[in-house]
């Protein structure tokens, strides 16, 4: 309950930084209205997140895919390479 009440009043204070600094943003200057806007700007969040993060999995999967085959690659491979070198003669 108390992370829910901090994220309003952080999403409040956000929406009355960004009316005075953001050109065309425009709310009206009463606590409710920041107080309204807040809670539908959460709840949106609230039902759109998990929506964005299942549209992305494919994306996340192959990307973990690429890691994890580079690291597999890294680990077991590279060791087996030896490595040559020769002193360079000085002058």
């Amino acid at each position: 309950m108390r992370n829910l009440i901090l994220k309003i009043l952080s999403t409040m204070a956000s929406f009355y930084v960004a009316q005075k600094l953001v050109a065309g943003f425009h709310l009206e200057s009463t606590w409710q209205a920041y107080l309204i806007s807040a809670i539908i700007f959460l709840l949106f969040n609230l039902l759109v997140g998990p929506l964005i993060k299942l549209l992305l999995l494919p994306i996340n999967l192959l990307t973990l895919r690429r890691l994890l085959c580079r690291n597999l690659y890294i680990k077991l491979l590279l060791p087996r390479l030896e490595i040559q070198c020769s002193r360079v003669a000085s002058r």
